[in-house]
């Protein structure tokens, strides 16, 4: 009973911790563009430190869930976890080589012809492709229905056990709720902060997203079991809960 008690309280103590830093790091954000909006748009256009960090984070994130899953044998054993772990991984990776155009203009590559045409500004990237921004809202309205889903709606959704259960059956991989802000905060913080330049909120919002899966990427490579923890219990009586606890990490 006693060590039940303890793990609820590190449980506690590490939402807090987590959601209440991602608070600080979006009002860091929100308090540079109010003291310095010059600064702070000069850092968030293409090829600066926002935009860097964002794609750096992304790319750590496909490369953390792809070493997390290597490390626990139950995911490779499993198929389904296997395709679940692997469109992770792929999607991660993607939204790093398109945050940064694939490094077009690090590389100094010429845009052909074929794909100018059809792309918004001219770039080897999928998102400005007219088509698919007509269509599909471009990148950031179908990230933000990910982000949200993921990052937000089945971290909460696996607190309710019949749908942990569901979770569990299906191998799922789950972000933890400690890290819930790092998504629901930088979504709303594109609606928030009416920044003079649009682009610049959602350049913060996708380095908010692209920190929240790094975080979650860290905690499954560093504790093996992590990714799958929940899924691994069998005791739906446990007062455990669902997701990764930071405590485990001390």
């Amino acid at each position: 009973m006693i060590a039940r008690t303890t793990s609820y309280r590190s449980s506690i103590v590490g939402i807090l911790a987590g959601n209440l830093a991602a608070i600080a790091i979006l009002a860091f954000f929100a308090v540079w563009y109010s003291i310095s909006p010059g600064s702070f748009h000069y850092h968030c256009q293409e090829d600066h430190v926002v935009e860097c960090l964002t794609a750096v984070f992304f790319l750590l994130a496909s490369v953390g869930i792809a070493i997390a899953a290597w490390r626990h044998p139950s995911i490779r054993a499993n198929k389904l976890r296997v395709v679940f772990v692997l469109c992770w991984v792929l999607i991660l990776f993607i939204f790093a080589g398109e945050e940064m155009s694939w490094l077009q203009r690090q590389l100094g590559l010429e845009t052909p012809q074929s794909i100018a045409n059809i792309n918004k500004q001219n770039e080897i990237n999928l998102h400005n492709v007219k088509w698919v921004d007509e269509y599909f809202g471009g990148k950031y309205r179908w990230l933000s229905l990910l982000v949200l889903t993921s990052g937000v709606l089945l971290p909460l959704l696996g607190r309710v056990r019949p749908i942990r259960r569901v979770f569990n059956r299906a191998g799922l991989p789950v972000v933890p709720v400690h890290y819930v802000m790092f998504f629901l905060g930088g979504y709303l913080f594109g609606k928030m902060v009416h920044t003079e330049y649009t682009n610049d909120a959602a350049e913060i919002r996708e380095f908010a997203f692209a920190l929240g899966y790094l975080l979650f990427a860290a905690h499954a490579s560093i504790i093996p079991n992590s990714m799958m923890q929940a899924l691994e219990s069998s005791n739906d009586n446990d007062v455990t809960p669902v997701n990764i606890e930071l405590g485990d990490i001390s």
